[in-house]
Order: C-alpha cells, then sequence, then structure tokens
C-alpha cells in the first residue's frame, strides 16, 4: 500500500492524491493497464474501472472510472457495472472491480479467525448477488469473468 521509489526519491500510497499520477504508474512505456489496451483495439470497446489508477489516461485511452473508495458497497458497485454493461448506447466490453476483502479482515485478524470466516460467507454472497444480476441482464453467457487474489487472502 506504500513504497518508496528511489529514483523519484518519493513514498508512493495509495491514499494520497499525490500517488495518483503519471509519474508512478506510467514509468514503464512498454506496459500499459489492461482496460487501455482494450479500448486500443478499437470497434467500439470501452473499458470501466473502479481500480487505483484507472482515472489516469494512457496512450490516449481514457476510460469510465470509478474512483476507488472502501466504503462503497460491493452490491452497489456490482449494480453499476451491470448498468455499464447494458447500457443501450455505449456498453463496455471490459470491466475491472476491486474489493479490498478478504484481504483487510485477512491483515486484521489473521486468515484463520472467526472474523476471516464471516467475512468469506460475506463475500460468498456477494459472488452470488453478482452472478444472479449477470445472469439476470442477460450477461452470463456473454462475459468471461475472471476472479484473481492478490498474496493469498
Amino acid at each position: 500500500n506504500s513504497m518508496f521509489d528511489r529514483e523519484l526519491n518519493k513514498t508512493f500510497n495509495y491514499t494520497s492524491s499525490d500517488s495518483q499520477t503519471m509519474e508512478w504508474f506510467g514509468q514503464n512505456k512498454k506496459a500499459e493497464p489492461i482496460w487501455a489496451t482494450n479500448q486500443r483495439g478499437g470497434g467500439g470497446r470501452r473499458s470501466a474501472a473502479e481500480w487505483i489508477g484507472s482515472g489516469l489516461i494512457f496512450n490516449n485511452q481514457s476510460i469510465l472510472n470509478i474512483p476507488y473508495n472502501h466504503s462503497t458497497p460491493y452490491n452497489n458497485l456490482i449494480d453499476r457495472f451491470v448498468e455499464f454493461y447494458t447500457d443501450k448506447n455505449e456498453p463496455i466490453n471490459f470491466g475491472a472491480l476491486y474489493f479490498d476483502e478478504p484481504d483487510h479482515t485477512g491483515h486484521m485478524y489473521g486468515p484463520y479467525s472467526e472474523e476471516m470466516s464471516q467475512k468469506l460467507d460475506e463475500l460468498d454472497k456477494t459472488l452470488g448477488y453478482m452472478l444472479d444480476k449477470l445472469v439476470e441482464n442477460d450477461l452470463f453467457d456473454r462475459l468471461n469473468l475472471i476472479i484473481t487474489s492478490d498474496h493469498g487472502m
């Protein structure tokens, strides 16, 4: 969540607006976020992301950006992305959501705690909600859903 860069002589912190710049995210000129690559493919491709750094413009590709906010309920984010996918005029074909759980709970209470078990139950219900929304909106058979996790939480 924070790191020091010797070349910049600065510390990155994901909660700081000073860290949400191309100075941090654009250092490697050979790489770009997957949402920018998607849009560069053309043909009406549109991306949306609720991700740290997703408000930056890479290779002239700006996307529908939902600023990361850890207090936004996950079901609200899911609803918003379903709306983006089902927009009549300019639907997205790529979306990236970030859930800060179970990482947060795992760091607070440990990976084998009762709190973690309860959080996993909540997340299971959230995933069920997402799947239900995709089915309800005729998206389930048209989307590839990829779920990833950082450092094992």
